[in-house]
């Protein structure tokens, strides 16, 4: 009787199994990549959200304290721990969070009143009483979100919108 001396796969079936394994990774990979701008979207929208709440525990009934409504000297630094642009503390290092998770560096630029179509950080629009604001960011999938001292947090688009008011747009 004559044994078979060939055991072992063939060269096509290697070549099958790397190239079945290399889709899937490939698939695994794309979910994976919105997942992950989803969790950033979702880091930003949370620290919108802490302004509001540093804002109302400021709020003394009828003004917002200039702390928090005014640029404070920017003195740079580099993402996630930017330093400077807003007087209050609090709100800087959320500045520098929302920052890293857009993948904008910090800049000597003040962030208070200027447009938020430049990943800029946090964009803070007080009304000229200090008794209202707004603030919004940009979404690293490319939209934008925005709280307000009326209560309102939504999501609007860059394109319709140039945030100028102290109320969501």
């Amino acid at each position: 009787m004559k044994k078979s001396l060939n055991r072992g796969f063939t060269l096509i079936e290697l070549l099958v199994v790397i190239a079945i394994i290399g889709i899937l990774s490939g698939i695994v990979l794309t979910s994976l990549n919105s997942a992950r701008t989803k969790a950033k979207d979702a880091r930003v929208q949370a620290s919108i959200t802490q302004v509001r709440t540093i804002a109302e525990t400021l709020f003394d009934g009828s003004i917002y304290p200039a702390t928090f409504i005014t640029p404070g000297p920017a003195t740079g630094g580099t993402a996630p721990a930017c330093t400077g642009g807003l007087a209050d503390s609090s709100l800087n290092t959320l500045d520098g969070d929302v920052r890293a998770q857009q993948g904008a560096s910090c800049t000597a630029a003040v962030n208070v009143n200027t447009t938020v179509a430049s990943k800029a950080g946090i964009l803070i629009v007080k009304s000229a009483g200090n008794d209202a604001y707004a603030a919004y960011a940009t979404l690293p999938s490319g939209s934008a979100w925005c709280v307000d001292s009326v209560g309102k947090s939504k999501a609007y688009t860059l394109a319709a919108s140039n945030p100028t008011a102290t109320a969501c747009p």
